[in-house]
């Protein structure tokens, strides 16, 4: 369902409230479904690390969008180079389905942090250097959403294999 929404709220961003009431959608299912892979990570790791990877992921959003956030900067140029980087990490970690490496894991983990939050720096920074009109916020919002979420994911990704050499 979520990938779905997904598709659909791409079509439907910059439809007025129809992009919100889809992005509100989104969000919910992905809340939903991400439920799933904090409760493993809880189990694994304990809730109290879960906690701190939060907290963590949150201060490294401030300091990312404090840096992103300043007009002296131009960070414009990294867009195509971020969705470059994005699409060879989704293609890792599809094929760390088939292949079961915890080193892949572990490096997924570690360039999702520095994606992400080159991620964030950047979308502030076209917030802040490009005129956008009211139907381009679903699309903004839906951008720092999704860098958050895999920032977070990233950082329990290497927690987990962490927590798994431990043993």
């Amino acid at each position: 369902i979520e990938i779905i929404l997904f598709i659909i709220l791409l079509f439907y961003r910059k439809k007025g409230s129809l992009g919100y009431i889809f992005l509100y959608l989104f969000a919910l299912f992905s809340g939903i479904t991400m439920g799933y892979a904090i409760d493993h990570y809880v189990t694994i790791l304990g809730g109290i690390v879960v906690v701190y990877a939060f907290l963590g992921t949150a201060i490294i959003f401030a300091v990312m969008a404090k840096l992103g956030w300043d007009p002296n900067k131009n960070l414009l140029s990294w867009g195509k180079w971020l969705l470059i980087a994005i699409v060879l990490l989704v293609v890792a970690l599809i094929a760390n389905i088939f292949i079961q490496s915890a080193m892949i894991s572990l490096l997924a983990g570690l360039f999702g942090i520095l994606i992400f939050s080159a991620s964030i720096m950047y979308e502030l920074n076209v917030m802040l250097k490009v005129d956008h009109y009211e139907e381009d916020i679903p699309n903004l919002v839906l951008g720092l959403y999704l860098d958050f979420v895999n920032l977070f994911l990233s950082i329990l990704r290497v927690l987990g294999f962490i927590s798994s050499t431990d043993d």
